[in-house]
């Protein structure tokens, strides 16, 4: 499982983060993917520090499979960078 985060800035003082997690590869519609699909979700449940984005908790999450891998979009906004870690 690889996780990327990104802090993109949306206007004066609003900041939206972005965290993307990439499961193993996995062809879709093999009975491979479908198992890495159930296993993948219950992963991404059990380990705390995955379904967060940046410092804050995620407020849209998007599941899907890319061609290559189970991959889950997480997104959360906030008005102010004042946020703790």
């Amino acid at each position: 499982m690889k996780k990327i985060l990104t802090k993109i800035k949306t206007g004066e003082y609003k900041i939206r983060y972005k965290a993307r997690i990439e499961d193993v590869p996995s062809e879709f519609g093999t009975s491979f993917a479908r198992i890495r699909q159930r296993n993948f979700l219950k992963e991404i449940i059990e380990n705390d520090g995955v379904l967060s984005c940046g410092p804050l908790d995620f407020q849209k999450m998007n599941f899907f499979h890319s061609g290559n891998e189970w991959v889950a979009e997480l997104e959360a906004e906030t008005d102010n960078d004042n946020v703790s870690s």
